[in-house]
Order: structure tokens, then C-alpha cells, then sequence
């Protein structure tokens, strides 16, 4: 399908990945053969969902279309990504030009792109080979994931996939295989987490999952939830983040509206959106003293109450720099300990079932995802 611009041109509408990759692929092979540049960005706009429940479809078509003229008379090949995102391709273009030029749109969606609620704006993100992606589907997913970063900063603005991996001119950490990597990727560098944290959490939280009578077809979703359950930590500023000292009242507050922040991250995305109400609750307690709504017991989604007992034990048994390891043994006797509290009774029974039905006290961590691959 192809969707009519303003100028009377048109832009490629695609929704799925099979449409979307291989005009990527293509460029992609092209640049690699010459060992030249190439450069993807992703915008979205911000606030269109108001746009359309206010001045229904119609209009926040109409501004949609606007929005892609302006891409492409910048980018190559804008095609239609999903809901309010745009992607397009930039051949022989370093990152230093490509986030140039997706500074220029952005300026130009912010002054020109006016609704009856107001202006309109747009948040971009930018991934480029060889500097930060080894794929085209990297280029993609990275370029995606900076656009919710910068999304998650408050929108009106351009960010790239390099420096949220921390990749240099030398040095390739870390690669994209789809959106839920390449964000999952980019909250592990934010938090500086310990190697396979929220893989870790993951495993744990589907094995919980599946103890405990949830269906196959959620699988998926919990994965999903568990690998970003803090990705509203992108947020965060790092000298609140990573600060040595307690944190004041208002820092405090920053970093308890990570989980809804997290929730409005992925919400913006199909793929993702599933999985906003479980990241929304994952602080929240059993006897209702979590954040940041203050659910108790059933009201908070099992899930979430799943992801908070998975993240705890591993959080407990992983080395921190503020505290030492212990044992899982001691790991289970503490979740016993604050079960009924901030734990649900019922999904700590059923971690502790595992964990003593696979023998799991005498294996490392590393071990146990060798395991989970196994089975």
C-alpha cells in the first residue's frame, strides 16, 4: 500500500518485518561491499494517539502524511515501521551526518506541523554500520530503540543506538536481533547491570510462570516483561542513577516513576505494548506498601508479582558492588522471610518447588542458562 504525501509523492507503507528488512538488507549489502557508511533513522511522532482521540483518525492521518514528507525529502526509502513510526535509509552516511540530519527534521516537524491541540513534534533515533550495528536488522532494531530512549527523555529529540551501547570506533558490545534485544541491551549499559541480569530474571520468571499454570501463549509476553522490566530507567539521569550517596526526596521520586515510565515506553510499540501493565506494577508489593499505585494481593498482575520475586533473588545472588553474594539457600529463606509481604506466598512456594526439584543451590547461574537452553 502506498500512503499519498502532501506534495503529491508517496511513501511505502509496511508494518512487518519481512517488508521492512530487505529494502535495509539491500543498502546494507551494497555498503558493506564498498566498506562505506550506511545509516538508518527511526522517527516517531510524539503525542499522536492524542492527536487521534481528539481529532479522530482522519486528522492524525493527515499529520502522519505531513510528517513523512518531511522524512522523505531527508531520507531514502521512508516506509511506514509501525503506528506512529517512520523509518528511513541514509547510503554512505556516517552517524555524525546522519544525526545531523535527523536534527534538521526534527526542527522542521516542531515549527511546522501545527494541529487544532497544538504543534506537533517527533523523536528520532539513529543506528549506524560499522559503528554500533553488524546487521541490517541491528541498524533497524538499534535506530528503534533510540527513538523509545529518546521517547522516554521527554520526546522532541534525537538519539543514537552507539551511545546507549557505549560502542567506539573499536570496540562492539552487545547486538540488536529485535526490539526487545536492542532495548533490553541498552538498559543493561544504563544500569550497569551484572552480566545476564535480566536474562537471568527472565529464565526464572517464565520457569515460575509455567509452575504455576500459565499458559504457553504467554510465554512470550513474560519474557518480554521480564527482560524490560526497567527499561523506564533510561529515564533515570545517570547522577541520580548511579549516585554514591542516599538520594533526596525529589531523586526519589524519579526513580519510583520508572515502572510507569517503562510502561508508556513500550506501550508506544505493538509488539510491546502487551507487556506496559506488567512493567507499570513490577514495584508493587503484596500487602500494598509498593509504588507506584500502591496495588495489594490479585490486583497486582501475577506477572508482575512473578518478575518482582525472579529480579529479587537474583539481584541476591549475583555479586554488586554494594553488597556481597549469598547463598540461594539463604536467597529462599529470605523470600520466605518477606512472603506475604512484598511477596506473593503462592509464587514464592512455586520458586522454591523449582529450585528444589532441579537442584539449582549447587549450580552458578551460568550453568543454569546453559540448562535452560537445553530443555
Amino acid at each position: 500500500m502506498m500512503e499519498p504525501r502532501p506534495d503529491g509523492t508517496k511513501i511505502q507503507a509496511a508494518s512487518q518485518e519481512m517488508t521492512i528488512l530487505p529494502n535495509v538488507r539491500r543498502s546494507f549489502e551494497l555498503v558493506r561491499g564498498r566498506g562505506s557508511d550506511l545509516s538508518v533513522v527511526v522517527a516517531g511522532l510524539d503525542g499522536l494517539r492524542v492527536i487521534n482521540e481528539r481529532l479522530g483518525p482522519i486528522e492524525g492521518d493527515a499529520v502522519l502524511a505531513a510528517f513523512g514528507a518531511r522524512l522523505g525529502g531527508m531520507f531514502e526509502n521512508v516506509t511506514h515501521l509501525v503506528a506512529d513510526q517512520l523509518i528511513g535509509v541514509l547510503p554512505e552516511t556516517d552517524s555524525s551526518r546522519a544525526i545531523a540530519l535527523a536534527e534538521v527534521v526534527r526542527k522542521e516537524v516542531a515549527d511546522s506541523v501545527i494541529t487544532p491541540v497544538g504543534r506537533v513534534t517527533a523523536s528520532f533515533g539513529v543506528a549506524a554500520y560499522p559503528h554500533c550495528a553488524e546487521s541490517a536488522k541491528e541498524l533497524v532494531y538499534g535506530a528503534q530503540a533510540a527513538m523509545y530512549w529518546a521517547k522516554a527523555k521527554g520526546g522532541n529529540r534525537v538519539d543514537y543506538w552507539g551511545e546507549m551501547i557505549g560502542a567506539n570506533t573499536t570496540i562492539r558490545s552487545g547486538a540488536a536481533k529485535d526490539p526487545v534485544t536492542a532495548l533490553a541491551i541498552a538498559v543493561e549499559r544504563k544500569i550497569k547491570a551484572a552480566p545476564g541480569q535480566l536474562a537471568r530474571a527472565a529464565w526464572y520468571a517464565q520457569k515460575v510462570a509455567a509452575e504455576m499454570g500459565v499458559g504457553p501463549q504467554e510465554q512470550e509476553l513474560i519474557e518480554k516483561a521480564a527482560l524490560l522490566h526497567d527499561v523506564g530507567m533510561l529515564a533515570v539521569p545517570d547522577g541520580i542513577l548511579h549516585k554514591p550517596g542516599s538520594l533526596g526526596d525529589e531523586e526519589k521520586a524519579i526513580v519510583r516513576a520508572h515502572p510507569a515510565v517503562g510502561a508508556e515506553i513500550v506501550s508506544r510499540g505493538a509488539e510491546l505494548a502487551g507487556a506496559a501493565p506488567i512493567i507499570a506494577h513490577h514495584h508493587e508489593h503484596y500487602d500494598g506498601s509498593g509504588y507506584p499505585d500502591g496495588l495489594a494481593g490479585d490486583a497486582i498482575p501475577l506477572i508482575s508479582r512473578i518478575i518482582l520475586v525472579s529480579d529479587a533473588v537474583d539481584a541476591m545472588t549475583t555479586a554488586r558492588s554494594y553488597r556481597s553474594v549469598i547463598s540461594l539457600q539463604e536467597a529462599l529463606q529470605e523470600l520466605r522471610r518477606c512472603s506475604g509481604r512484598q511477596f506473593d506466598n503462592r509464587v514464592v512456594d512455586a520458586f522454591t518447588t523449582i529450585a528444589n526439584r532441579r537442584g539449582l543451590q549447587a549450580l552458578h547461574w551460568s550453568q543454569i542458562r546453559q540448562q535452560a537452553h537445553r530443555t
